[in-house]
Formats: structure tokens, C-alpha cells, sequence
């Protein structure tokens, strides 16, 4: 299912967009703000000044009351809990590898113009809300790229993640146009929606009877969950034709690492692959699915981390613990004091088998060190080791997170990974052995969806595993 973590980098996206729009626009474009006073007199309170605006926005239907909107979050932004605030500022100062220094008039715009993109964000009612949407554009523009700010919902999604189990029907899905709905993009093997009959490129156009197209997809997405042994009528458009399936949800095994042999002539070749690190459970499948390749006889093994934008950094190390030789680098870290820290191989295992990755510019962060470690280790002869497809994204930097005791969390970026040798990649990316692109309607696509023979770059990493 579309995770929020998503979610969350969309808007991200967004602020950073329109926060570069408005520097972009800074001679010709200002959005009045309005006057703070700094007595606690004039101030009116929040539920006053929540009310007044209420009021306002019922009273007109025009673009005018997005004005208003963004009134209520500049202000809400200023009589904000001045210790969570200062806690953002300081934080980030203190911990960020990047200097921060965006004056807050910055965010304040920024949170303006994202009122005005986005009027039905949140409810005027809900200053919970508001106060997140706030901290998601502040926190967007204090100069850390890689900054971000997670609500209490985001943080639970977030965990539920890492768990790498959820209680639902077992799809993934994204958004669909045409009808409007959502796209079923996998079903999961022995998931609840197989067993009801839910197919690959069936759109869901309603969920127990209500409409995706009036609830709009993230909500609509988020209600095809709920707890284990409840039912759920899930209303497909295949092709035309409208079936309803009513469905029980499970508890869902979130799918990170698949695997398979494959004939390359006489040779046998174990493909994994690895298609997010941010589930707990991603290492120990990745070790389930190494073993099993190997105790089948593969005579080689190729990783597919291609579109993996990265997760937990701990998750890529104790995988690539398992594929290389003991007492030597995996990962060296520069934090943000200077500190240097190196992980060693240590888990007693290895694999003595030729290796290869197939990686594509989206692969970043946690795929990076996974690429660029084995990159490493076939350089010096610790293994036998090649890539193929396109430069990677470039993301060799690391996020933490600072938790506020409300349950909310700030992330910022406290470090550098670099590889066990080489130099750091951060900005640059990782330039595979062998550079071979996809034909452009198959770059950006799932790649278990690239139709058989049209996958040049895993043909030619097959062709390589097995000396052709």
C-alpha cells in the first residue's frame, strides 16, 4: 500500500518547491504577513482567533479566504509552544551537517503559499493539524535538505513500517487517474486480496460503497486498512466491468525481498530483490532468501536494488555483514562533530560466490552503502564483484531523529556514510562498472513490471554471471 513516508516526502517536496519559487521570485513576489505583537494583551487566544476565521471562511467562497487560511497558520507558526519551537531551531543548528540559517519569514511565506496551493490540507478547527502543517513547512525551510518533520499519525505509520507488518487486504497500490481510484499495482502471494480474486490492474473505485473519487485517495487508501478479522468491500472497474469483493483483512507480511533462480545456460543465478530497507525485517528475509538460493545451488548471485530509495542504515550493514568476510569496513560515519566511526564485519558468515547489483538513479541512501560497499570489496579482491545500470541518486548522507514528548519527531541530517575505502559518493552518485539504460517507457516503472526481454540491464548482468 502506499506508505505515508511517501506521504511525507510529497510534502516535503512541496515545501521545498515553493520555498525555491519564492526565493526564485523574491524582486517581484511578497505575501503580506501579518503584524505580530509581542504582549500577551493584544494577542488574541487561539480558540478566539480560530473562531473569527471560521466565521471569515464561511462567509466567502472565493480565493480570498485562502488568505485567511494563511493568516491562521503565520499565526499559529508565531504563538506556537515557544519551548517545541526553539527546540526545532536549536536542534537543527546544533545537529544539522548543513548550516541553517533560513530567517523565519521564510517559512512563514512558505506556509502561505502552501495554504494557497493547498486550501483543503486541514481543517481550520484542528490546530493540531495546523501546527503540523506549520512545522512541515518550517522545518522544509531551514536549510537542511534532508530535514523533515513527522506528525504523531506519521510516527505511528512509520513504526508500523518497521514492524514490516499491517493489518489490511495485501496490495500495492498508487494513485489512478482514469477512472479516478486506485491502481492495484501487486498482490501479495497468500494475502486476503488473492484469495478474493483481486487482480493486478484492477482500479478501486470504492471502498464499502464510499466513492474514492469523493474521498480522495490518500483517505480512501488509508480505509482499505483496519483491525485483523474485519471486512471490507473493496469495488474494482476491470476493464468496464464493476465487481464488488467483500474481503476479511489480515495481518500483512509487508513484501522487501523477493527471490528466484535463474538459467543463464548452464549457469544457475539467485536474484534478490531488495525493494525497500525500511522494514525491521528486511536483513533476516534477506539472509532467508541467500540461504535458500545457495542451499538450491545458485552458482552466482545478482541484488536488484534498482528504484530503492534507501531506509534503516542497520538493516543494509547486517546484510552485507552476511555477504562479506569478517574484520574488515563496511560503512565509515562522519558525524557532525567530526567524530569517525567504522563498522566492521562481524557476524562470522560470508559468501563465496560472484556478485552483482543492478542499481538506477533511484537508488539512494541505504542502497548506496549496500552498492557501494560491495563496490569496495570487489576492488580490493575481497570478493568477485560488478554493477550494471545508470548512476545512482547520490544520497550518502544520514537523518536521526529527535523525538518531542508530545510523540512527534524532527529528523535531520547528523552525518555522512561513507564507503569502506572509496570517497563519499554524497552528490555525485555511484557510477555502475557497466552503464546500461532501459528503454525510457520502462526507466520509471516497477521493474517485476518490465515485460520479458525488455530488461536490458538485468539481460546484461545475467550475460556477465555466467561468462557469456
Amino acid at each position: 500500500m502506499k506508505n505515508f513516508l511517501q506521504n511525507a516526502a510529497k510534502k516535503a517536496i512541496l515545501c521545498l518547491f515553493l520555498t525555491a519559487s519564492l526565493l526564485l521570485c523574491a524582486c517581484t513576489f511578497v505575501v503580506p504577513l501579518p503584524t505580530m505583537e509581542p504582549t500577551t494583551t493584544t494577542t488574541p487566544s487561539t480558540d478566539d482567533y480560530a473562531l473569527m476565521l471560521q466565521q471569515r471562511a464561511a462567509n466567502e467562497t472565493d480565493n480570498s479566504d485562502c488568505h485567511s487560511v494563511a493568516d491562521w497558520l503565520v499565526y499559529w507558526g508565531a504563538v506556537l509552544d515557544d519551548a517545541k519551537l526553539r527546540f526545532v531551531e536549536s536542534v537543527a543548528s546544533m545537529y544539522s551537517v548543513f548550516e541553517i540559517g533560513a530567517p523565519l519569514t521564510v517559512a512563514q511565506t512558505s506556509v502561505a503559499l502552501y495554504c494557497e496551493f493547498c486550501l483543503d490540507y486541514a481543517p481550520l478547527s484542528d490546530t493540531r493539524v495546523q501546527t503540523d502543517l506549520w512545522l512541515y513547512c518550517y522545518v522544509a525551510s531551514i536549510g537542511d535538505p534532508y530535514a523533515s518533520y513527522y506528525s504523531q499519525e506519521d510516527m505511528l505509520i512509520l513504526k508500523e513500517e518497521e514492524s514490516g507488518q499491517y493489518a489490511g487486504i495485501g496490495v500495492s497500490v498508487t494513485e489512478n487517474a482514469d477512472p479516478a481510484g486506485i491502481l492495484v499495482m501487486e498482490v501479495f502471494k497468500n494475502a486476503p486480496a488473492e484469495a478474493a480474486g483481486i487482480l493486478v490492474g484492477d482500479v478501486i473505485v470504492a471502498i464499502d460503497g464510499v466513492s474514492v473519487a469523493s474521498t480522495g485517495y490518500e483517505e480512501a487508501a488509508s480505509a482499505m486498512k483496519g483491525a485483523v478479522g474485519t471486512s471490507v468491500d473493496i469495488t474494482v472497474n476491470r476493464g468496464g466491468e464493476i465487481i464488488t469483493f467483500t474481503i476479511v483483512r489480515a495481518l500483512i507480511d509487508t513484501p522487501v525481498i523477493e527471490y528466484k533462480m535463474i538459467e543463464q545456460g548452464d549457469t544457475q543465478i539467485g536474484y534478490i530483490q531488495i525493494s525497500t530497507f525500511s522494514s525491521g525485517l528486511a536483513a533476516q528475509k534477506f539472509r532467508e532468501a541467500v540461504d535458500a538460493l545457495v542451499d538450491a545451488g545458485a552458482d552466482a548471485l545478482l541484488f536488484d536494488v534498482r528504484h530503492n530509495t534507501g531506509g534503516y542504515v542497520y538493516q543494509a550493514l547486517e546484510m552485507l555483514d552476511y555477504l562479506l568476510v569478517d574484520g574488515k569496513p563496511l560503512m565509515r560515519a562522519r558525524y557532525y562533530d567530526e567524530s569517525v566511526e567504522t563498522t566492521l564485519g562481524e557476524d562470522g558468515h560470508f559468501v563465496d560466490l560472484p556478485m552483482g547489483v543492478l542499481c538506477s538513479d533511484f537508488s539512494a541512501s541505504a542502497s548506496e552503502i549496500f552498492i557501494s560497499t560491495l563496490k569496495d570489496y570487489g576492488a580490493v579482491g575481497d570478493c568477485e564483484f560488478f554493477s550494471v545500470g545508470i548512476t545512482s541518486l547520490g544520497k550518502g548522507c544520514m537523518q536521526g531523529p529527535l523525538e518531542f514528548t508530545d510523540g512527534t519527531t524532527l529528523y535531520v541530517t547528523f552525518g555522512y556514510f561513507d564507503p569502506p575505502y572509496s570517497a563519499s559518493y554524497d552528490g555525485i552518485g555511484i557510477t555502475p562498472d557497466y552503464v546500461v539504460e532501459l528503454a525510457p517507457e520502462y526507466q520509471y516503472v516497477n521493474v517485476s513490471s518490465i515485460p520479458e526481454g525488455f530488461d536490458t540491464q538485468l539481460a546484461k548482468a545475467l550475460e556477465i554471471l555466467a561468462g557469456e
